[in-house]
C-alpha cells in the first residue's frame, strides 16, 4: 500500500463522515422555539431574542448563512444577523421579515479572511398586532472540491 492511501484510510477512519462529505452544510447553531406573544396583549417583554456565537474552526474561511423559518401561520418576525470581528469592527446587518410560515435565507456579508469571527443573530416581534414564532440558524458551507478537502484534511493530520 501506497504511503498516500494509508494516510487516505487513516483520515477515513479519524474524521466521522460528514466532515469528509464535501459541501454539506455545517450548522453553527440553530434557536428552535423563538416565541413571543402580541405586543399590544402582553406588552413587550420577552419580544425580543438573541445569540451570539463564535464560528468554529470547520467555518474558518468559508460563507457564513442565515435561514429563518416562521413556525405559525399567524406569527410576523423581523430577524437581523451581523458578524463581529476580534480584531474589532463588524459586517454590514442583513435584515429580513417573516410573516407566517415564510422562510428567508441568505449570505451574511463577512471578512473571509479574519480568524475571529463571532456571529449574532437576533429576532423580535414584526408586527404588534401578531406573535413571534420563528426558528433562526446560521450555518457555514465547507469547500466543495473533494481534493481541497483531502488537502485540508491532510494538513491537519500531518500538523498533529
Amino acid at each position: 500500500m501506497t504511503r498516500i492511501m494509508l494516510i487516505v484510510a487513516v483520515l477515513s477512519l479519524a474524521a466521522p463522515a460528514s466532515a469528509l462529505t464535501p459541501g454539506k452544510p455545517v450548522d453553527i447553531r440553530c434557536a428552535e422555539d423563538w416565541k413571543a406573544g402580541p405586543v399590544n396583549v402582553y406588552g413587550s417583554y420577552g419580544t425580543r431574542h438573541q445569540f451570539e456565537v463564535e464560528v468554529p474552526p470547520a467555518c474558518a474561511g468559508k460563507r457564513i448563512r442565515y435561514h429563518f423559518t416562521g413556525r405559525a401561520a399567524a406569527q410576523a418576525a423581523r430577524c437581523d444577523a451581523q458578524v463581529r470581528y476580534g480584531s474589532g469592527g463588524s459586517s454590514p446587518r442583513v435584515e429580513a421579515f417573516v410573516s407566517g410560515m415564510d422562510e428567508q435565507a441568505g449570505e451574511v456579508p463577512s471578512v473571509l479572511s479574519e480568524t475571529e469571527r463571532l456571529v449574532r443573530v437576533r429576532c423580535l416581534s414584526g408586527d404588534d398586532d401578531r406573535p413571534l414564532n420563528v426558528r433562526a440558524c446560521v450555518s457555514c458551507t465547507p469547500d466543495t472540491s473533494a481534493e481541497d478537502l483531502f488537502m485540508r484534511e491532510l494538513q491537519e493530520f500531518k500538523s498533529q
